[in-house]
């Protein structure tokens, strides 16, 4: 009572008072005492988040942060803490395009996007409201997450579009938890998320990056079979030939690589994470065959990586992915092994002053071969456009070194193509 009547130096005073009174209560009974308190004042405590004092705001979220930690909220609860952590970071309509029709609603950016108009000014407490998003998020049962995913979606999104690197972070921890325990639910909203994911996945400090690289590497496997070409598109900025929209025509456009920008960090940390991230991709994803012409260039790239660990490290990567593929085409490889067939230019099986490149300290095994053969069509015409046009020495450089580790592994195969590429 005397919180509702009180100044607003008074209510400083009472909810430091309250919570305390809360911690102090007994362990046995905590459960129910915070029960009944949620029932009879969380409307109390609600209407003090957006209070003028910084100080109550934030004792009243650390009130709502132990409620939910100690106890079994209602559904009523539930949804009063989602309501005002929705007015809160001002989340409700994210695009501006509520008042369009579908099909009027321009195609979404692919660019970084980072929230300007928020409601709450304080770093502090938007990073508590992250604790309360958590502690929400992971103890709804079924039926309620359904009703409430599109509200915590869009809640999470400011949290990750945030101008604030360690709001930014913690979003990006919890995020990943969530994608793994909700992988099968969220596969309507994975596109959205990971353009919320961009500004983290670019940011100037190297654990933000990686943080972001761990939620991505994640949202690629949210949902049934093939569902995760969305969001690979927007990661190496994907454009669709056949689709221009109309301000094309009178304003220029800008795609960004954003796998590229993480190939070339200069943090090994970063490059040795995304590396990771691709080994977990070409052996767990579901639709992987799909992805292997867009990653394997990426991949490739690794073996004459600055660092040597990184550059072992990838050939070790690549013996993984050629086993896996023999072992899940064991039918197309049984022959060639069974009887032992040769190729023959090696006369015989028996390969006189083979070039090894560093690396690679033997032959590259018979299903990553294959794997670089299958593709090799799809890899070899971009390298021969940059190797025409590019005026980037470096560039050009990583191009020429990318095309000779190609070469090396696809071995006979190349010369398909070498009426393109020797006069280039």
């Amino acid at each position: 009572n005397s919180l509702m009547e009180a100044n607003i130096f008074q209510k400083k005073g009472i909810c430091h008072e309250t919570l305390k009174l809360l911690i102090s209560i007994p362990l046995e009974i905590q459960k129910v005492v915070y029960s009944n308190f949620m029932d009879t004042h969380l409307d109390s405590i609600v209407k003090l988040t957006s209070v003028d004092s910084d100080n109550v705001r934030e004792t009243s979220i650390d009130i709502i942060t132990l409620l939910y930690s100690k106890s079994l909220p209602t559904s009523s609860n539930t949804i009063k803490v989602i309501n005002m952590l929705i007015e809160r970071t001002n989340c409700i309509d994210l695009e501006n395009v509520s008042d369009l029709h579908e099909e009027q609603r321009p195609t979404p950016s692919q660019l970084p996007m980072q929230m300007i108009r928020v409601k709450e000014t304080v770093e502090e407490i938007r990073s508590k409201f992250v604790d309360i998003w958590e502690q929400i998020a992971m103890t709804l049962d079924f039926e309620e997450s359904i009703d409430c995913m599109s509200d915590l979606v869009n809640i999470i999104r400011t949290f990750l579009m945030d101008s604030c690197i360690d709001v930014q972070v913690k979003a990006c921890r919890v995020l990943t938890e969530y994608l793994v325990m909700q992988r099968e639910m969220l596969i309507n909203f994975s596109e959205i998320i990971c353009r919320s994911l961009l500004i983290v996945l670019i940011s100037k400090k190297s654990r933000a990056r990686l943080a972001a690289m761990r939620a991505l590497e994640n949202l690629m496997f949210i949902g049934p079979f093939k569902q995760a070409y969305g969001v690979m598109d927007i990661l190496i900025g994907f454009k669709d030939p056949n689709l221009v929209a109309i301000k094309e025509f009178y304003q220029p456009s800008m795609r960004v690589n954003y796998l590229s920008i993480l190939i070339n960090d200069e943090k090994r940390i970063v490059r040795e994470t995304f590396l990771s991230i691709l080994e977990n991709w070409f052996l767990n994803l579901k639709d992987r065959e799909d992805h292997y012409p867009r990653l394997l260039p990426y991949l490739l790239s690794f073996l004459f990586d600055s660092d040597d660990d990184i550059s072992q490290m990838t050939v070790d990567i690549l013996e993984e992915i050629g086993k896996g593929i023999e072992r899940n085409q064991e039918e197309k490889f049984r022959d060639y092994k069974q009887f032992d067939l040769k190729e023959k230019w090696s006369f015989g099986g028996l390969i006189y002053n083979k070039y090894l490149l560093k690396p690679f300290e033997s032959r590259p095994r018979l299903g990553l071969r294959f794997l670089i053969q299958t593709n090799l069509s799809k890899l070899i015409h971009p390298l021969k456009r940059e190797l025409k046009e590019s005026i980037n020495e470096d560039n050009l450089l990583k191009v020429l070194k990318l095309t000779k580790y190609i070469i090396f592994i696809t071995e006979e195969s190349i010369i398909e193509y070498c009426k393109d590429l020797i006069p280039l």
